[in-house]
């Protein structure tokens, strides 16, 4: 009787501890699967046209979309900048001031480590901007950021690895300004000069301003070839000399300017004539080309 009693109190205690560990087990499980869901972050490498205070500013928009479970147990994502949250673009300018904004265009929250703070608010869609402030001014060249989105759910993390690249073109922008009201007329694009009695040596002066992002490439061509032309008699010529800055510039054959970067940069052009006592009488025109060529 007493061995009987023994063996039954030993199959229950057995009982008894495998089903605590079930129901352990039962308890994990549910919130393990109640925080899956689908996670895809899209970031354009194509800036948007968008008003702002700084005409040189390029805005590239992206979004992070959240599907399932997940979008219920996350509250925020966190946006890790591989470069630093100060300048998280680098390229042939070396890192760029640039920064993370909200869908809004408002500034992000940073965490301890630098990292941005987006929050989800329980959307399914969530819109972000990388704004670089001077983009549309960088030096020419690529131009790349890595970022990692990280989202974190009932002790799970799900990542996402995303770059941005952006070819920055070579640019060149110009005007001229007149240094002697009286003789020089500037319309736009357009610049009549008054070379005077060409009897005489005469000097007319522009200044140029360039601003550009490389090397910029200067060109000239003359309707007349360099002459300025008698315009009922086209037999009658008399020549002008172009220079910049002092040099000699010569039809046809490239003149290579170096801008500061990103300010402008201001270039004397001179229109020299040939001195002809003995000219015909009459009005002399010629038709020039100035071409500036970024590169």
């Amino acid at each position: 009787m007493n061995n009987s009693l023994t063996r039954c109190s030993t199959l229950m205690c057995f009982g008894t501890l495998m089903c605590f560990v079930s129901l352990s087990l039962a308890a994990v499980e549910p919130a393990t699967q109640v925080c899956q869901g689908e996670f895809v972050v899209h970031l354009s490498s194509h800036p948007v046209d968008k008003a702002s205070s700084s005409d040189n500013a390029l805005w590239f928009q992206g979004y992070v979309e959240l599907e399932g479970a997940l979008l219920a147990c996350s509250p925020q994502l966190v946006i890790h900048a591989k470069n630093g949250w100060k300048e998280p673009i680098i390229g042939p300018q070396g890192a760029v001031a640039s920064s993370l904004l909200d869908g809004q265009r408002k500034s992000l929250h940073r965490d301890q480590r630098g990292s941005f703070i987006l929050p989800l608010q329980g959307r399914k869609r969530s819109e972000f901007w990388v704004h670089v402030p001077q983009g549309k001014v960088l030096l020419s060249g690529q131009y790349q950021s890595d970022f990692e989105f990280k989202v974190k759910a009932a002790g799970h993390e799900f990542r996402r690895a995303v770059s941005l690249n952006y070819q920055v073109k070579p640019f060149v922008r110009a005007r001229v300004e007149s240094r002697q009201g009286a003789h020089v007329s500037v319309s736009g694009t357009n610049v009549s000069i008054d070379m005077g009695n060409l009897t005489e040596k005469n000097q007319r002066q522009l200044d140029v301003i360039v601003v550009s992002n490389g090397s910029v490439k200067l060109e000239l061509d003359s309707l007349n070839q360099g002459d300025m032309v008698n315009v009922k008699n086209a037999r009658y010529k008399i020549p002008y000399a172009t220079s910049l800055n002092g040099q000699p510039l010569r039809l046809n054959a490239p003149f290579y300017l170096r801008p500061h970067q990103q300010r402008e940069t201001r270039f004397r052009l001179q229109f020299e004539n040939t001195p002809m006592p003995s000219a015909r009488e009459g009005r002399y025109e010629d038709e020039m080309t100035i071409m500036l060529t970024a590169f």
